[in-house]
């Protein structure tokens, strides 16, 4: 998802535009609920502004608040029907929720449309990984790299897929080649330490966590890894201060949830075990 949605529309009042900065400047540094309830404070007064939606459901979907998301964007689907960005940012969604089928029906929709998409065909890649049909979205993600033989992020979700596919060579030379280009790629350095977790070296793979991290402190992902990895070696302490920077984030994480929870049992903590055991079962149920 493209982290702005378009360039400002000059010719909304000068309180909106006022607004749509700050609302931004919080996504960018992680405030994702200041963010959504700033956008929802606008809306109340602006309530068929399409920046202040977008960005009302980008916040939403940096916290999970899977429905308020949903409905943002059928809203946004409404005002602006014919709006491809709109058309891709809700595949995206679907996809990252596990509406695959869904989501592969937007694609296809935005293929009709754009048939030389590169966006689109990645995105295709991506829900057929999720699929299984690792092949296929293999080859897909291989024609893109063809036109972007140099693009990290492009390099990193092949480095996925042949992870996934078992093929940890392949796997390692492909992250590896992106940390080439892009050192302070986040997203690849946690790859690798995925790919370093399966092949047993977990030294490697908390080392590639903390970089990770060093580069982007947002990343819960790599906090969720690093924190798992403390729990495998018997520090929960370590794991509970990882699990809570997510919750911080995103209190409704349920992998961190669950992650709190594995440090009580670790600890003897029966009450507090069941506890967040509970809030990880309803976290994806809180608006």
């Amino acid at each position: 998802m493209t982290e702005i949605y378009f360039n400002h529309n000059t010719g909304l009042p000068g309180d909106v535009l006022s607004a749509i900065e700050k609302i931004e400047a919080l996504l960018c540094s992680g405030k994702w609920l200041l963010a959504m309830e700033k956008a929802a404070v606008t809306l109340e007064t602006y309530p068929d502004t399409v920046e202040l939606l977008w960005l009302h459901a980008r916040a939403a979907e940096m916290g999970n608040q899977v429905n308020a998301a949903l409905r943002d964007y059928a809203k946004l689907r409404r005002l602006q029907p014919d709006d491809l960005d709109l058309v891709y940012d809700q595949a995206d969604l679907l996809l990252s929720l596990g509406y695959i089928d869904d989501s592969l029906r937007l694609i296809r929709r935005g293929e009709e449309s754009e048939p030389d998409s590169i966006e689109y065909k990645v995105l295709k890649s991506l829900a057929y990984s999720k699929k299984g049909r690792l092949n296929e979205a293999l080859k897909l993600m291989e024609n893109v790299l063809a036109t972007r033989p140099e693009d990290p992020y492009l390099l990193t979700e092949a480095a996925a897929i042949f992870y996934l596919q078992g093929d940890t060579d392949s796997a390692l030379e492909t992250v590896n080649h992106a940390l080439e280009i892009e050192p302070g790629y986040a997203d690849a350095w946690c790859q690798l330490a995925l790919i370093q977790l399966s092949l047993g070296d977990m030294k490697s793979a908390e080392e590639s966590f903390q970089t990770a991290l060093r580069h982007n402190r947002q990343l819960l992902s790599a906090w969720i890894g690093l924190g798992q990895i403390y729990l495998c070696l018997y520090e929960p302490e370590k794991a509970k201060s990882c699990f809570i920077k997510v919750i911080m984030i995103n209190p409704n994480d349920q992998e961190a949830c669950q992650g709190m929870a594995a440090v009580y049992r670790s600890l003897g903590e029966s009450s507090a075990e069941m506890d967040w055991l509970e809030r990880a079962a309803f976290s994806d149920q809180v608006e």
